[in-house]
């Protein structure tokens, strides 16, 4: 494991960021074409044989290729296989995510990773999990497990139907009320109804009643995309919490509480991308 920094080598640190960024500007671009973090990966391997330029002119006509992962080819050839053949075993993949502040060291954020990987994805959650922590440069943190592709295809989806345009005080508005009224939430997770839709989509109409909740443009984003994914959270327990905020909603472990956490957490990421640059973290 790589040795934790000193304060006074992390303010040497940060002394030398503060002087490569007044000389080269804060501006980075990325050379490389890609579309997906899958293409970008397979483009900086290529590039450590060759010229950017090269390698986009190579990509160019790659990218349109449709490709079958290992495991596809693996799940293929089982498919094909007769009775009482011996199937080939599928190989799990797990994965650990740091999400960082844009200065912070990256030995540290590769040494994070492997913790959320070995620790948290393989030894507390099995096979084929994910686990993201997102570490915002105040110290606050957030950490899940997303357990298999249902739990990874859930978390993606709530992200990917956020409003662009989101506006931050009222996601901020949506974050409070599960932090103060946590016992209320958790309350309402041991009824048996709390994992039917319209049940929750009432819950959520009481809880945001204001003229901005009902009338403005997010009352779609309030009163279905919410309460469908909390609802889900209540009947799955596919995306697990494991560390908490400094504030968070709760500290108990049952799986009631664990899907208001888990409803923060995915709450304060999404908070985390639409958050203005320069403001905060």
């Amino acid at each position: 494991m790589a040795k934790r920094m000193t304060k006074k080598e992390k303010e040497r640190v940060s002394r030398i960021l503060a002087l490569l960024d007044n000389e080269y500007s804060t501006e980075y671009r990325c050379y490389l074409n890609y579309e997906t973090p899958w293409q970008l990966l397979i483009a900086t391997m290529l590039s450590a044989q060759c010229t950017d330029a090269r390698v986009n002119i190579v990509t160019k006509d790659l990218f349109q290729k449709s490709f079958k992962t290992y495991i596809d080819a693996i799940k293929a050839a089982n498919a094909e296989k007769k009775p009482g053949e011996e199937p080939i075993p599928v190989p799990s993949l797990s994965l650990g995510i740091s999400i960082c502040y844009s200065k912070f060291p990256l030995y540290e954020a590769l040494d994070d990773s492997a913790d959320l990987l070995f620790d948290y994805a393989k030894n507390r959650c099995g096979k084929n999990c994910v686990a993201v922590r997102l570490q915002k440069h105040s110290g606050q943190s957030e950490c899940l497990v997303l357990k298999g592709i249902d739990g990874l295809t859930a978390f993606t989806n709530f992200l990917d139907d956020m409003p662009k345009s989101f506006d931050e005080g009222l996601l901020h508005s949506v974050i409070y009320a599960f932090c103060s009224f946590a016992p209320l939430f958790i309350g309402f997770n041991k009824l048996a109804a709390a994992a039917d839709f319209e049940t929750v989509r009432e819950l959520f109409r009481n809880m945001f009643d204001s003229s901005i909740h009902v009338d403005g443009k997010y009352s779609d984003y309030l009163y279905k995309t919410l309460p469908a994914f909390y609802s889900r959270l209540t009947a799955n327990a596919d995306i697990r919490v494991f560390e908490e905020a400094e504030h968070s909603a709760d500290k108990t472990s049952d799986a009631a509480a664990n899907a208001v956490r888990a409803m923060e957490f995915v709450l304060r990421i999404a908070k985390f991308y639409i958050e203005k640059r320069g403001e905060r973290d």
